[in-house]
C-alpha cells in the first residue's frame, strides 16, 4: 500500500512539473519569441524615447491592451532598457534607462 502511495505521489509531482514547464515555455515564447513582440518592443522604445508614460498611456499610444503592454514593459524592464518611478501623483511611470540605438535611428 505504501509503495502505491509513493508511486502516486511521483506521478502527481511529474504532472505538476510538466504543466509548470509547459506554461513557463508558453510565456517565454509569447514574450520573447515571436516577431510581433519584437515589433512591439521597438515601438514601445520609440514611444518612450519621447518621454515617460504610464502603462495605460503607453497601451493607448501603441493601440494594444494593457496586459500586452505590461508584458512588453516587463521584458524591457528586466533587460535594463526601461526604468520605473512614481511621479508626484503617485502614478507609476516608465522611461528609458538609456537611449537605444533603434529608437534614436527612428527604425
Amino acid at each position: 500500500m505504501e509503495r502505491l502511495y509513493i508511486w502516486h505521489h511521483y506521478i502527481n509531482l511529474y504532472i505538476i512539473v510538466f504543466r509548470a514547464e509547459r506554461i513557463r515555455n508558453l510565456n517565454l515564447y509569447s514574450i520573447h519569441g515571436d516577431d510581433m513582440s519584437e515589433k512591439l518592443r521597438k515601438q514601445a522604445l520609440r514611444i518612450l524615447a519621447e518621454g515617460p508614460l504610464t502603462l495605460k498611456e503607453l497601451a493607448e499610444r501603441m493601440g494594444i491592451k494593457e496586459k500586452k503592454a505590461f508584458e512588453v514593459l516587463r521584458f524591457l524592464f528586466e533587460s535594463g532598457e526601461v526604468d520605473c518611478y512614481r511621479d508626484a501623483d503617485s502614478k507609476r511611470r516608465y522611461r528609458l534607462s538609456r537611449l537605444p540605438e533603434d529608437a534614436s535611428k527612428g527604425v
